[in-house]
């Protein structure tokens, strides 16, 4: 087990993406993206693939720049009454899933928790996966 400089356990790259699975379900992610004048960060409902983090998305900034670029995806879990919780970071490029793909994808689409989910699929392919652990207690 290695430790960062703050204290905090560094996860293993396995440990990262069964945290990612895990959270999929029900969690929301982040995605970050360069604009400008600054980045861009938005929450996202997500899934996995064997290859990579699907969301969906509207019409929005991110969905009109976001095909072919490097982003970030960050997912977290921090309960408020503790102080613990973990943080996965994913650095990888996103590339706009073809509709003769989605319609293969099935239930493995993210579910959108707003009243109309995006149409525009995006798989984040990760280049590399970082994540932390803090286990200390109040």
């Amino acid at each position: 087990m290695s430790v960062d400089q703050r204290g905090a356990r560094v996860l293993e790259p396995g440990e990262c993406r069964r945290l990612l699975a895990e959270t999929a379900a029900a969690g929301v992610g982040r995605i970050a993206v360069n604009g400008d004048p600054s980045p861009h960060v938005i929450p996202v409902n997500f899934s996995m693939t064997d290859t990579g983090i699907l969301v969906r998305l509207g019409s929005g900034w991110t969905a009109f720049h976001l095909d072919g670029v490097d982003c970030t995806f960050e997912v977290d879990q921090a309960p408020p009454h503790r102080r613990a919780g973990w943080s996965v970071l994913v650095e990888g490029t996103a590339r706009t899933v073809p509709y003769d793909e989605v319609a293969r994808l099935g239930t493995h689409l993210p579910n959108p928790r707003v009243r109309r989910p995006g149409i525009r699929v995006f798989e984040i392919v990760p280049s590399k996966v970082t994540g932390r652990s803090l286990d200390n207690e109040f």
